[in-house]
């Protein structure tokens, strides 16, 4: 049996906190607040399925409030935000899923098992730390997620005490390169665009460089309803400067930015497109011997353009 957070996900808190059949107000807005981040951030670092997100979508209403000792009801906001590309409910869907193997592994007690479930260690850290304070929100007081059936308090998972001692062993520190490889694989490992009844997947792959810097390479580029598919992998440098990620392409001088690596990859890919676009449209006079060979390299680069 699994939660669901569209027909409603009920907590039963007993202990001090919940033994007057209420809850104080700092606990319920608490309790609230960490399990919004929680499901937000899941949708934010581990959402897999296509489409772009709006993490509003992922907010939490308290829906009901029933006695025994205090069971409070939350269900994913109805004031659905509808987003450019994907399918919200199947989104919602995901993070349910993803939200309830969490709680699994709460009922078990086992908390070192998180490291399977997420073995990429910059999103496991972000999770680790949401599910922490999600799981301590009532500190001491017992706390489990509760079925209601015809007046029946039906137990489904227990949330088991999470000691800051495990916390910390499921938290690793990761230099600047392992986590802009990280965020890469997790991202973009293989993307797919669909348009109409046509898909069109994106292989990329990450690889080290000659220094030991992380780089990634692509077969195919997208910007807007065009698609470039390469006759070779094109290999860029990936880095991180300050704030932003920067993917470089030295062979043909294109550089994109971005406070994401997502950003960063449509910001080249919109370079990209510009620079094919002019360098083919300018008469051979208008250009320098450099542009020249940028451009013969583009033309010998581009198998196939659609859109």
């Amino acid at each position: 049996m699994t939660v669901d957070l569209t027909k409603g996900f009920n907590l039963r808190v007993e202990g001090e906190i919940g033994r007057y059949n209420t809850i104080p107000i700092e606990h319920l807005v608490k309790l609230a607040e960490n399990l919004q981040k929680l499901l937000q951030d899941i949708a934010k670092y581990q959402l897999e399925v296509d489409g772009a997100i709006d993490t509003n979508n992922f907010k939490v209403e308290l829906a009901g409030f029933n006695i025994g000792s205090a069971i409070p009801e939350f269900v994913f906001t109805p004031r659905i935000k509808a987003v450019t590309s994907g399918d919200v409910i199947e989104q919602r869907k995901f993070v349910n899923n993803k939200f309830d193997s969490y709680l699994k592994v709460a009922n078990q007690g086992d908390y070192s098992e998180i490291k399977k479930l997420i073995p990429q260690a910059a999103t496991r850290n972000i999770i680790v730390e949401d599910f922490y304070n999600f799981a301590t929100t009532f500190g001491s007081s017992p706390v489990s997620v509760v079925e209601l059936k015809k007046g029946k308090i039906i137990p489904l998972y227990k949330i088991n005490k999470f000691k800051p001692e495990v916390k910390e062993k499921l938290l690793t520190k990761i230099s600047e390169t392992e986590l802009i490889k990280e965020e890469y694989e997790a991202v973009a490992k293989i993307r797919v665009v669909k348009r109409g009844s046509q898909i069109t997947r994106t292989t990329k792959d990450v690889f080290d460089t000659k220094h030991g810097q992380p780089g990634f390479a692509t077969d195919t580029i997208s910007f807007g309803t065009t698609t470039y598919l390469l006759a070779f992998p094109l290999r860029c440098k990936l880095e991180k400067e300050d704030d932003y990620f920067v993917i470089q392409s030295e062979m043909l001088d294109i550089v994109g930015t971005g406070k994401t690596i997502d950003d960063a990859e449509n910001d080249f890919s919109e370079e990209f497109n510009f620079v094919y676009k002019r360098y083919n449209e300018l008469p051979e006079n208008k250009l320098g011997d450099r542009l020249k060979r940028i451009k013969t390299i583009l033309n010998s680069l581009i198998l196939k353009i659609e859109g």
